[in-house]
């Protein structure tokens, strides 16, 4: 699948959310025009775009729990570097 630049709505989300791209199967593979050059993001989007057309919906399923997952990995990161540097000025 090759990526198209993300249109309105996706973009808005895109920002919001602070992703670069977006596989929405079976739509297709979003990225913002700012990163439309990057090969590791494109691989990375296509990556998931196979692994959709191997496993169909428990694709779909295991990736939307793992953005869960991941989202409260990443705050508990972004806390405990906040922390961090919190403690490091003392």
């Amino acid at each position: 699948m090759t990526p198209r630049p993300a249109p309105h709505v996706i973009r808005w989300f895109l920002r919001t959310t602070g992703y670069a791209g977006i596989c929405l199967p079976p739509v297709g593979i979003y990225i913002l025009a700012e990163h439309m050059y990057s090969d590791r993001l494109i691989r990375h989007e296509q990556a998931h775009w196979r692994q959709w057309q191997r496993m169909g919906t428990n694709y779909l399923n295991g990736h939307l729990a793992s953005i869960s997952y991941y989202d409260s990995f990443s705050e508990q990161i972004y806390t405990r570097r906040k922390n961090k540097a919190v403690f490091n000025l003392m």
